[in-house]
C-alpha cells in the first residue's frame, strides 16, 4: 500500500517540479514531508507523546528517531499517571 502511495507522491512531484519549472522539487520524497510534519508540530508544541499520536506510532521510540525530537536539551517525554485514566504529564 505505501509502495503505490509513493509512487503517486513521485508522480505528483514530477508533475509539480516540471510545471513550476523548478527541477529540485523531484528530490522531495513523502518521508520529507512526514519528517518536516513531525518536526515543526513538535516545535510548536514541544510534546513528543503528541507528535507520537499524530504521527500514528505505537511506540515513543519510533517518534524519538527523527533527528530534530531527539536531542537532550529539547526533549520532552510525558510520562503516564495513571493508566486507568489515560492522563499524562510532563516529566
Amino acid at each position: 500500500m505505501f509502495q503505490n502511495s509513493s509512487k503517486n507522491w513521485n508522480r505528483l512531484g514530477n508533475k509539480v517540479a516540471e510545471r513550476l519549472g523548478k527541477p529540485e522539487l523531484k528530490q522531495i520524497r513523502l518521508y520529507d514531508l512526514r519528517h518536516f510534519y513531525s518536526t515543526m508540530l513538535y516545535h510548536k508544541t514541544k510534546d513528543t507523546v503528541h507528535v507520537q499520536r499524530k504521527m500514528g506510532h505505537r511506540n515513543i521510540k519510533n517518534t524519538l528517531k527523527y533527528p530534530n525530537l531527539h536531542t537532550p536539551n529539547r526533549l520532552k517525554v510525558r510520562r503516564v499517571q495513571s493508566s486507568n485514566s489515560g492522563d499524562c504529564g510532563k516529566s
